[in-house]
């Protein structure tokens, strides 16, 4: 349980994708990928206009943790998503 003590920092690079993907994650209903339009949603909420390499960020997060949840197969989640 090191990782709980020390977690990991997030590069200034990537701190704002980090925090969009923890907003969007809190308002998550089940356990499904975020969908465009819950993207689209929550960007237009907050007057920001990410980048298509924002929203690739948040996919990529997305999907490891509905892998690390579902305690899955990596391959069974990733062709769900």
């Amino acid at each position: 349980m090191d990782c709980l003590d020390n977690p990991p920092t997030v590069p200034d690079l990537f701190e704002h994708a980090w925090s969009w993907f923890l907003d969007l994650n809190e308002q998550r209903q089940e356990m499904r990928r975020l969908s465009w339009s819950d993207m689209r949603a929550y960007f237009d909420f907050v007057g920001v206009r990410p980048s298509m390499w924002d929203v690739e960020i948040i996919q990529m997060l997305d999907r490891q943790f509905l892998e690390i949840m579902l305690n899955d197969d990596a391959e069974t989640v990733s062709t769900a998503i």
